[in-house]
């Protein structure tokens, strides 16, 4: 079954062909479901569904890539991006590894978060911040991380 009703796939491709100015890939962190359950085992229950969810936004548009990395296949890759739960999706422009991350199937509410986020990479300054604001982020002296959580309500 899609995610993605024929509708929205519509407008979702449509927006896509407007907003995307250059590729993105989309990097899934996820996991296979052994469908057995094993006390004191994490299992990712959503994995499954969000790789078909990123496949099917992919489809939509040239300009986004998806890759799938089985972090129990290939612990170090995920590692070398810091990955730690599943899924994990990493939004990138391909070349490099800027950190944005979002944790879990980004489905209802957060779709859109997710949708504006891909656009936002696609743009040549990647973020859309003042001038000004960045001059304050390039005076920073030690790295920092930003977090933003969010829950639908």
């Amino acid at each position: 079954m899609a995610f993605l009703r024929d509708e929205d796939r519509e407008a979702l491709k449509l927006r896509l062909s407007d907003d995307l100015q250059a590729p993105v890939k989309v990097t899934v962190f996820s996991e296979e479901s052994s469908g057995l359950y094993v006390p004191g085992m994490r299992q990712c229950i959503s994995c499954k569904e969000t790789e078909q969810l990123m496949n099917e936004v992919a489809e939509l548009s040239d300009n986004l890539e998806v890759e799938v990395v089985n972090v129990k296949a290939d612990p170090a890759t995920a590692s070398e991006w810091g990955v730690s739960f599943t899924p994990t999706i990493a939004i990138t422009d391909g070349s490099e590894d800027n950190g944005v991350r979002f944790l879990g199937l980004p489905a209802g509410y957060e779709f859109l978060s997710f949708l504006e986020t891909m656009i936002s990479v696609s743009h040549s300054n990647g973020h859309g911040l003042s001038t000004e604001t960045l001059e304050k982020i390039g005076s920073l002296e030690e790295d920092l991380d930003i977090m933003v959580f969010s829950t639908p309500t």
